[in-house]
């Protein structure tokens, strides 16, 4: 027993004596004479392995470290929110994009208009053309010049050009829009004439009849289109000026006048950039100098005479639907005219008689109030003297709703 009490002290004692950590051995001597050199290891963080640390566990003070430090409380993140109002996208109100017109091809027997004027005369036949370019029936000429007007004559006579244009192109129609380049002074014989002054405008009247009586010797039908209002009140208040020349003119001719003023203003008359378009959508009608239109402003602008063209050209250049022949294929129908006939005063129809339904009986007329006193007393009135006229027998025939007798008591 001591025996073993023994060996084991002896190796407890040489488990710790054992040379510290980070030490190695020394070096083996290469010979019997070698100096003994003893080499230092690099140190490591951990320590032998040892009986107590294989009895107890890992180091203690790393574990004594792990017990001191408390764990810090883990962060928690919140998210934010984000307000509702960003979140929402707001929804632009985009407008419905106009159906695509597909111009068909023009018949041989079409009807051709041409269009005579200055720059807004350009972009109404551009509407015009759009207008029709469905319409096999009827061709849209443009024969406008943007700079023109009728105080430059010398730049572009129209009185001498627009017979010839009217020739060239077989016009059935002549559409005139003018006067945007004409506020300026007007050259006559005794010198020039100031702008907008009683004297212009005088003479300004004269060179309108004049195109007038152009247009009338032509032999042509004719529509004269208003100006309309554009960004600079100047400007806006004379065209506003030459629109009552125009009417005055046109009125006295016989040529229809065609205003389109509101349709390019406010309710005040002024000008605006935008609004409703011919399908009640808001859109850009004018571009941004404030003079020319847009897409939408020009077929907004031919909006207004498209009509009147169609009634001076007659109805044959309305276009029909197309007719199913009684093999079922597509067939062509004569244009028919809407007949209305004569417009009747009320009280030119007699209440009864001369009829299959009311035939029982001759009826007095229907004069000097003779009708309404048989309504009211139930006996035909004579119409020739104040007395009533006896009543026949026969009439009116008992039992009938105009019947007003009493029924004779049995």
């Amino acid at each position: 027993m001591r025996a073993v009490l023994k060996l084991a002290c002896f190796i407890l004692a040489v488990l710790i004596a054992a040379p510290p950590a980070g030490w190695s051995g020394m070096a083996l001597a290469q010979g019997a004479d070698a100096p003994i050199v003893l080499v230092q290891a690099e140190p490591v963080e951990r320590r032998q392995p040892g009986l107590f640390r294989f009895l107890f566990g890992g180091n203690r003070q790393q574990r004594d470290q792990q017990i001191e430090q408390p764990s810090k409380p883990k962060k928690t993140i919140r998210k934010r929110k984000k307000s509702r109002a960003k979140t929402v996208r707001r929804r632009k109100a985009v407008a419905s994009k106009p159906k695509a017109v597909v111009a068909v091809e023009k018949a041989a027997d079409a009807k051709r208009v041409i269009v005579v004027g200055d720059f807004m005369a350009k972009a109404l036949a551009k509407g015009l053309g759009e207008a029709f370019a469905e319409n096999a029936g009827i061709i849209v000429i443009d024969a406008s010049n943007g700079s023109s007007g009728l105080v430059r004559d010398d730049f572009y006579d129209w009185n001498a050009r627009l017979p010839e244009i009217a020739a060239a192109e077989n016009a059935e129609l002549v559409v005139v829009m003018i006067g945007a380049n004409d506020r300026q002074e007007i050259r006559s014989a005794s010198g020039r004439i100031a702008k907008r002054s009683p004297e212009w405008s005088t003479a300004y009247a004269g060179k309108v009849s004049a195109l007038i009586q152009t247009i009338a010797a032509a032999g042509k039908p004719a529509l004269w289109a208003g100006l309309v209002p554009v960004k600079s009140n100047a400007l806006s208040r004379d065209y506003s000026a030459f629109n009552s020349i125009f009417r005055e003119k046109t009125d006295a001719a016989g040529i229809t006048f065609i205003a389109s003023w509101d349709g390019f203003a406010d309710d005040e008359g002024r000008y605006v950039t935008s609004g409703p378009d011919i399908n009640g959508q808001q859109r850009g009608l004018r571009t941004k100098d404030g003079l020319n239109f847009t897409k939408a402003g020009r077929r907004k602008l031919a909006f207004f005479i498209e009509r009147d063209v169609l009634r001076l050209l007659k109805s044959d250049a309305i276009p029909v639907l197309a007719a199913l022949t009684p093999d079922g294929a597509p067939g062509t129908v004569e244009p028919q005219r809407i007949l209305v006939g004569p417009m009747v005063p009320v009280g030119a129809v007699s209440l009864a008689g001369n009829s299959e339904l009311s035939s029982f009986g001759t009826a007095p007329e229907s004069q000097s109030g003779a009708a309404i006193e048989t309504i009211v007393s139930g006996v035909p009135a004579d119409r020739t003297g104040d007395e009533p006229a006896a009543l026949p027998s026969h009439w009116p025939p008992q039992g009938r709703a105009d019947d007003f007798r009493r029924p004779v008591p049995q």
